[in-house]
């Protein structure tokens, strides 16, 4: 196994923040914590399994993620897999398994967050990808669980790649009212986004 981490930081007045985070068949894993947060400047991983995180993923900056596989993950504030308010391209990545689930505390539940796979609020590009099983839940009297593949509120576009087997849900002992109802098992597209899919 190999890991390369490498930050880049130019002087001259001129500061870029560039990571960049490359494994050769690696493996990140975390009990119950976020795996990557990228506040800003320029992030890029590569050939990364990431699994077992409150999230995986959490970008606001600009970050491109190329052949990783980002699965196991599960996240109360949207986007299970991936969390992303920034510019982000995915290639050739497999987005599975990943949650959106409630939170719970001694006040009870409070609303799931979306984006079982992913949360976009941002631009969001995915090329040669697999968003599969993956699940966005809650109980009564939240809303119903929403993009259990991709919620989007942003720019996204989804080129030769392939979405299938995602779950938007709501225990079914709870599904009492329309305002309960659930959407976008595979992707769902607020009215402050756009989606354009191609192949």
């Amino acid at each position: 196994r190999r890991v390369l981490f490498r930050s880049t930081k130019v002087s001259g007045g001129v500061t870029t923040n560039l990571v960049t985070l490359q494994g050769f068949i690696a493996t990140i894993a975390t009990n119950g914590s976020l795996i990557l947060s990228a506040a800003s400047g320029a992030t890029s991983i590569s050939n990364l399994n990431l699994t077992g995180g409150e999230g995986a993923i959490k970008n606001a900056g600009a970050m491109t993620v190329t052949s990783c596989v980002i699965t196991g993950n599960s996240s109360f504030s949207g986007g299970g897999g991936i969390y992303n308010s920034g510019a982000m391209t995915v290639t050739n990545t497999t987005i599975a398994g990943n949650q959106a689930t409630p939170y719970y505390s001694q006040y009870g539940p409070f609303d799931g967050g979306p984006g079982g796979g992913i949360y976009n609020s941002g631009g969001l590009t995915i090329i040669g990808s697999t968003i599969s099983g993956n699940t966005a839940s809650t109980i009564a009297p939240l809303p119903g669980g929403s993009g259990g593949g991709i919620y989007n509120l942003g720019i996204l576009k989804v080129i030769n790649s392939t979405i299938t087997g995602n779950t938007a849900s709501i225990a079914a002992a709870h599904q009492l009212s329309p305002v309960l109802l659930t959407q976008g098992g595979g992707i769902a597209n607020q009215s402050t986004g756009t989606v354009t899919a191609i192949n």
